[in-house]
Formats: C-alpha cells, structure tokens, sequence
C-alpha cells in the first residue's frame, strides 16, 4: 500500500488592504466652526471603522504618494484659508472635496478648482445644498450625476436626552436656545424678535443665546443688544466648550430654535433632536430634508424670511402644551439616531472605494432626511427617550444674564 502524500494546501489569501484615505481640513473647531468640528467627529468614526486617515493642513506643501492613497477628501472653506482657495491634490488620486453652502450659485474659482483638479465628485453637504452647487450655469457647470449629497452627522453617545445638565438659577421656568452665530443669514436677531414677542417679561421663560466665534470667523457680527426691559435672556459666548458641555446646555432647555434666513445644514437642530428636544425651524433650506414633521415645528417662510409671528406663536404653543412637547422629542431622538457619525462614515468609505456617497438626484434626501468628538457608538441609548428623563447636574457650567452689549464672560447658571 502506498503512503499518501502530503496535502498541498491552498495559498494562504492575501489580507484585505485597508483603505486609505488623505482627510483635508482643520480639526481646530474654535477657529474654524463648524467645518472642523465635523471633521473631528468624523475623523474618530474613520479611524473606528479601520480606515487608514492621513490627516493634512489645507496647502500643506507636504507630498503625498499615491500609493499611500485611495481618495483624497477635502473637507475645509477656502474663505478661512491663507490661500483663500482650494488647494488642488496630487493628480492620480481621486478627489472629493466636500462642501457646505447656504444660497445662490457656489463661487465660481470653486468650480474652476473642482474642474481644473478633476473632482471624481463633489460631496454637497445636504440636498438643499446640492440644487445650490447644481444652479451655477457656464463652461464650469457641475455634472450632476456627479453631485452627490453627503449630510452631516450627531454622535448620539454624547447627544442624548440623559446625562448632565448647566445648572439652573429658577426652577419651573420654559426655557428657549438658539445656538449658532450671531450674523444675518443664521437669524439670531429674529430669535430674539420672536421670542420677545412670544412672552411677556413677566412670565416664567427664558431665552439663552449659544454665540459662535465671536472672537474669531464672526468677529465682525454686530453685538448683541439686549431687549428694551428685558432681564429674562442669558449669553453664553465661548468656542470653548466641549461637545458634552454643549449636549449639557441643550438637555438644559425645552425647546431649541434656529430661525436661519439661509443654511448648509444647521448642526444644532439634529444635535438638539438627538437629546430629545423639541425644535423651531422655518420650513425652507435643508431642515426638512432630516427634521420629522412630528419632532418640532416648522415656520412660514416668506422671500426667504421666517415669519417672526409663526415663530413666536410656535414658541408659545410649545410652552403651553408639555405632553406635545415629550412626544416631539421622543420623535427627534428616534429619528436622529439614524444619522450617527459612523452611518456618515460608512457613507464616506463607500463613495471613495467607489460606491456612492448618495443618490445622483437623492430622491430620499429631497423627501425626508438623511450627520461631537469619540466616544461613539459604544454605549448608545435607545431612541425615543423622552425629553425630561433627566438627570441632575453635577457640575458647574458657565452662562450669566448678558450685558447691554452682549460681551461679558459667562459664568453661574441659567
């Protein structure tokens, strides 16, 4: 009998090569807003999910190889940069530059750069914002099989409806929070309007004004007049808070609004929906596209302008109808926890391998929605928490009723 030879096994399979991608913007969200608080958190979900992330400066002169490369996102605005423009990539690796814009056709260096450095596609930070990229005519119109919308994200193990909460100086007191920069278009000034009319000095409200960059990208923004006889508002105006701290503030109010004129996405109200508070938002502009119906209110719009009395009629329903106000934020949550920085990065790693980041005309997007740093995912709450399932503060955060000029440090509670 013959003796059996050895088995020949089969080659051992190569590993997977894991992607690699050059990840272009600023993490400094203090100096650079919202572009670079999104990259930070979206970094983290990259990392998680095994991407290899080479992280550069915007015009850093650096070379980069292209083997090291499978796509090269460019997620930054030109305007905060030395250059002031796009910075084109090392040819031979795809590019995506990634953008926000609010109204009217996009600047037009930016098409001539996406052109001039053969963008494989631009990644538009809602639908809303897309048809705005789509509507510039000329020799540099964008392709719009090529226009892809890529919405941002919450971290919804940070932005929940329990954890801490700023400390308050008057119990029993509806409180209102608009977040966000105190110029025009994002309708700081009409918060204030509506809520002044809305409710009497007298009354047991409150409205607390999250200024950003201040000392910074707004620092030309007008200063923030106190209401005529008015003592019943706070100012809290630093960069420097954490994403918890934020998540602290908005688990602090009842209701957030965010009247913009004109928005690329508007972070604080699906961060706001996340913690299980109820939201004011006009009906116009990328809201509607991830905002249930049932998880606030949307306001009249006319020629652009959210109408001041819709607001303030909303705002006072709101404080007069708790129950409603429990069950749109139950809604909020449930629908906020779809859009996790981890759902945006497997977003992003699907379009650089060549899937899609979204649809070429994104049908969904356009009907109904769709996304601060790590941790996330790990201990992530359940949706439909309603908005009062709170837990007591355990430490001091910083507010204080603002100055006539809206200047003064914040500090104590709301």
């Amino acid at each position: 009998m013959t003796a059996a030879g050895p088995v020949a096994l089969p080659p051992a399979a190569a590993p997977a090569r894991r992607l690699g991608l050059v990840y272009e913007g600023r993490t400094d969200g203090e100096r650079y807003g919202s572009w670079a608080l999104c990259n930070r958190r979206l970094l983290g979900a990259l990392r998680r999910l095994g991407v290899l992330v080479h992280v550069r400066r915007p015009g850093d002169p650096r070379p980069v190889g292209a083997a090291v490369a499978d796509g090269w996102v460019s997620h930054y605005y030109p305007g905060l940069e030395p250059a002031g423009r796009f910075v084109l990539p090392p040819l031979g690796i795809p590019w995506f530059p990634w953008v926000a814009w609010e109204a009217g056709p996009p600047p037009e260096d930016w098409l001539e750069a996406w052109h001039a450095g053969r963008a494989r596609e631009v990644w538009a930070c809602s639908a809303h914002a897309r048809r705005l990229l789509l509507s510039a005519g000329g020799p540099h119109a964008l392709d719009p099989a090529r226009v892809k919308v890529q919405p941002y994200g919450v971290d919804p193990a940070v932005f929940r409806p329990s954890g801490e909460t700023w400390p308050v100086e008057r119990e029993g007191v509806f409180r209102v929070l608009y977040l966000g920069g105190a110029v025009y278009r994002k309708g700081c000034d009409l918060a204030i309007r509506a809520y002044c009319r809305a409710f009497a000095p007298q009354e047991p409200t409150g409205l607390v004004l999250k200024l950003q960059g201040r000392g910074s990208f707004y620092r030309d923004a007008p200063a923030i007049q106190a209401p005529e006889d008015r003592a019943d508002w706070q100012l809290a105006v630093s960069d420097r808070y954490s994403d918890a701290e934020v998540a602290a503030l908005v688990r602090s109010v009842d209701v957030v609004v965010q009247p913009y004129r004109a928005e690329g996405f508007c972070l604080p109200l699906l961060e706001a929906m996340a913690c299980g508070v109820p939201v004011v938002y006009p009906a116009h502009g990328p809201a509607p596209e991830y905002v249930p119906r049932d998880a606030g209110i949307a306001v009249g719009v006319c020629r652009g302008e959210p109408d001041v009395d819709d607001l303030a009629r909303a705002l006072r329903w709101l404080w007069k109808h708790p129950a409603e106000r429990a069950a749109m934020g139950a809604a909020g949550r449930e629908a906020a926890a779809r859009h996790s920085w981890r759902a945006v990065a497997l977003r992003v790693r699907a379009g650089v391998l060549g899937g899609s980041a979204g649809g070429e005309g994104d049908e969904a997007h356009e009907q109904q929605g769709v996304g601060h740093d790590e941790p996330e995912d790990e201990q992530e709450p359940g949706p439909g928490v309603a908005p009062h399932a709170r837990q007591p503060a355990t430490r001091k955060a910083a507010a204080k009723k603002a100055s006539p000029a809206g200047t003064s440090a914040p500090r104590g509670g709301l």
